[in-house]
């Protein structure tokens, strides 16, 4: 009996605390520096709302010459598989994106 429920009790002990799911942990932060206009990426927060919903966070620093529209939109294409705008349930996945640019 424990050997069936220990799998869904972890699975749902990690959303109810709102834990960074595993597939997120490392990647985000790798995908956005690629873009050549992104001095740094802060305060990077995604979790699980619901199973297999994420929420994210993420303050996101440019070079004073870039462009913020290009940059939001190349945010939300890069992370586009770790929270999209698909409806899942009745509910929007979301992502907040906070630009600073350098002066």
């Amino acid at each position: 009996m424990l050997y069936l429920a220990y799998p869904t009790a972890k699975a749902l002990a990690k959303v109810l605390l709102q834990t960074t799911p595993d597939t997120l942990f490392n990647g985000v932060e790798n995908r956005l520096r690629e873009d050549p206009n992104v001095a740094a990426v802060d305060k990077v927060h995604f979790w699980q709302n619901t199973y297999g919903k994420c929420v994210g966070t993420i303050e996101i620093q440019l070079k004073s010459e870039a462009d913020e529209q290009a940059a939001l939109k190349f945010v939300y294409q890069k992370l586009e598989g770790l929270t999209s705008n698909a409806m899942v349930d009745g509910d929007r996945s979301e992502l907040t994106v906070s630009i600073i640019k350098l002066a």
